[in-house]
C-alpha cells in the first residue's frame, strides 16, 4: 500500500508543527505565571486592606472608651473634652496616611514584581526564537548539503 505524497509531511514540516506547539505550550506557561502572580497580588492587597481595617476597628474602640471614661466625670472642662476630640481625629488621620502609604508600598513592590516577570518572558521569548532561527538555520544548510 502506497502513501501518497498529501498523506505524508516533510520532516521540517512536522518540526515546524512541534515547535509551534512547544512555543504554545511555553506561552501557556507563561500566562499562568502571571495569572499566580497576580493572585499573589491580590491576596497581598487584601491582606493589607484587612489590616488596616482592623487597625482603624481597634483604634476606634478605643477611643469610644477613651470618651465613655469622659463622660463618667462631668466635671471636667470643654477644653479637655475638645482636646481628646482632636488628638482622636489626629490619631485616625496618622492612620490613614500610614495605611494609604503601606498600600503605596505594596504596589510599588508588586509593579516591580511584575516588570520582572515581563522582562524574564520577554528575555525567553528572544532566546526561543534565536534558538528557532539556528534551528531552522541548521536544517537549510543540511538540506542543501
Amino acid at each position: 500500500m502506497q502513501t501518497t505524497s498529501s498523506n505524508r509531511s516533510h520532516p521540517s514540516e512536522k518540526m515546524s508543527i512541534e515547535r509551534k506547539q512547544a512555543y504554545r505550550a511555553k506561552r501557556l506557561i507563561w500566562m499562568e505565571l502571571r495569572l499566580k502572580l497576580l493572585r499573589k497580588h491580590t491576596q497581598e492587597q487584601q491582606a493589607c486592606c484587612e489590616l488596616g481595617r482592623t487597625e482603624r476597628l481597634v483604634l476606634k474602640d478605643t477611643h469610644l472608651e477613651e470618651r465613655s471614661r469622659f463622660y463618667e466625670h462631668p466635671n471636667d472642662k470643654p477644653l479637655n473634652w475638645f482636646a481628646l476630640l482632636v488628638r482622636q481625629s489626629m490619631e485616625l488621620t496618622e492612620l490613614s496616611q500610614t495605611n494609604q502609604l503601606n498600600r503605596r508600598k505594596l504596589l510599588i513592590k508588586q509593579t516591580e514584581e511584575e516588570e520582572r516577570l515581563e522582562e524574564l518572558i520577554a528575555f525567553q521569548e528572544q532566546l526561543y526564537e534565536s534558538c528557532q532561527k539556528a534551528l531552522s538555520t541548521k536544517l537549510t544548510c543540511n538540506k542543501t548539503q
